[in-house]
């Protein structure tokens, strides 16, 4: 890697642009501070170039400079991703009010309408990071009531060829940190009813046991070097994302005398106590639970085997459980706008 490294920096010189992707290797590779030189240098020379500066912006979030991350967006307020990243920095009351704030001087000076659905379902995002639900409903409840269509765009339905190539690139970093992958939810289903992909699912869902070290699992993420992990909204779940796109949620199960579980920030998941064994799937080693059709059952039912075309994981599962009933309020009211369009 560092003869790589080295070469790079020699290309840079006479092609700038070569340091934009430098920094993202940098940034896969979690090398935070080295991807900021290499992403001020550049931006000093393209100062324009807005996904740079989204890059910066997360660079300086991971390394928990959170202000300065925030500073870097303030320029491109009218675009509607920012609001996502900005979003993503809150965790307190006080940052959702400069969140706020924010927004109220963007509808003043023009740069947003103060009714654009996605800018305000990231508003609604912020609050709910922070636990203003009260706040987050009655922005949800607004957009529902200026009945203007809400500009849904589907999630990107895995592609067969990325979504093996990011699990077997998972799969490879956690066993070189001894930490045992299983696939769970509908990634199993996929392997048990035709090993392969759910031909609608959008992500990968795969699990581990607790008592692992979630600094050994970090490290085991970047050591890939072609994730990124995004930003957590509960402490069970880390959700990355491959270099190719494909999302993977990694579920911690926690191990009680008689109940497995995993969860989200809306509901929990509930199992049979169960052991692992090694499988391959589309030859990948890889983990399952020891006995999959029990635990499939579990989770959809005893037609696991049939294919349901509108399957809600947070409301259809038998072993659900609710765990916060205003986020599950706001994941109906989300549905009634996608169904109303």
């Amino acid at each position: 890697m560092h003869g790589d490294y080295t070469a790079l920096q020699h290309i840079q010189n006479k092609h700038l642009i070569v340091r934009y992707y430098l920094a993202w290797s940098l940034y896969f590779q979690g090398k935070f501070t080295s991807c900021l030189d290499e992403l001020r240098i550049f931006i000093k020379n393209f100062p324009k170039h807005y996904e740079a500066i989204f890059l910066l912006s997360d660079c300086l979030a991971a390394l928990q400079r959170k202000n300065e991350a925030y500073d870097t967006l303030k320029n491109l307020i009218y675009r509607r991703k920012t609001w996502i990243k900005l979003s993503n920095l809150v965790d307190t009351y006080s940052d959702f009010e400069q969140l706020e704030s924010l927004f109220n001087y963007a509808v003043r000076n023009g740069f947003i309408n103060s009714t654009d659905p996605i800018v305000l379902e990231h508003i609604a995002m912020g609050a709910q990071r922070c636990g203003l639900y009260d706040r987050a409903i009655s922005i949800w409840e607004k957009i529902v009531a200026n009945n203007i269509p809400y500009p849904y765009k589907a999630k990107q339905k895995l592609y067969g060829k990325h979504a093996r190539e990011a699990l077997h690139s998972l799969s490879v970093a956690c066993e070189n940190k001894n930490i045992s992958l299983f696939l769970i939810s509908g990634t199993l289903l996929g392997f048990m009813r035709n090993n392969g992909f759910i031909h609608y699912d959008t992500d990968l869902d795969v699990g581990i046991f607790d008592g692992f070290s979630h600094k050994d699992l970090r490290k085991a993420i970047y050591n890939a070097g072609c994730f990124s992990i995004m930003p957590q909204r509960t402490p069970h779940c880390f959700r990355i994302r491959h270099a190719n796109g494909t999302p993977i949620d990694i579920f911690i199960h926690y191990r009680n005398k008689n109940d497995y579980w995993h969860g989200g920030v809306k509901v929990s998941w509930h199992n049979s106590p169960f052991t692992l064994k090694q499988s391959k799937f589309l030859d990948i080693n890889i983990y399952i639970p020891n006995n999959p059709e029990k635990y499939l059952e579990e989770n959809y039912g005893k037609g696991w085997r049939t294919p349901v075309s509108f399957f809600d994981s947070a409301l259809d599962c038998p072993n659900s459980k609710i765990e916060n009933k205003y986020e599950l309020h706001i994941h109906n009211l989300k549905k009634h706008l996608i169904k109303a369009r």
